[in-house]
């Protein structure tokens, strides 16, 4: 198998600042605003199921796989996924 490529985006290095306790303005202020937001109650391919997440953000990477940035009560960061896309090749 070859080396693995790694992809990058605008919004990979701002993802990497991202920090747990972050707050929403200040994700916002670093990342913009995002294309999708699902809640507790949402259902489906973006419903939430991680345990105690009041709410989940999600920005727009292409070609990469959406920035994930998760929120608990006080709108405070819990985690991210900060949206990089490995390619191998065999």
């Amino acid at each position: 198998m070859l080396p693995a490529l790694l992809i990058f985006t605008h919004l990979n290095p701002k993802a990497s600042q991202l920090k747990v306790g972050m707050k929403l303005r200040a994700v916002k202020a670093l990342l913009g605003e995002p294309q999708w937001a699902s809640i507790v109650v949402d259902e489906g391919r973006l419903a939430i199921r991680e345990r105690n997440m009041e709410f989940v953000l999600r920005w727009r990477n292409r070609p990469c796989v959406p920035v994930r940035v998760t929120f608990r009560r006080g709108l405070k960061i819990t985690g991210w996924d900060d949206g990089r896309l490995w390619w191998y090749r065999s």
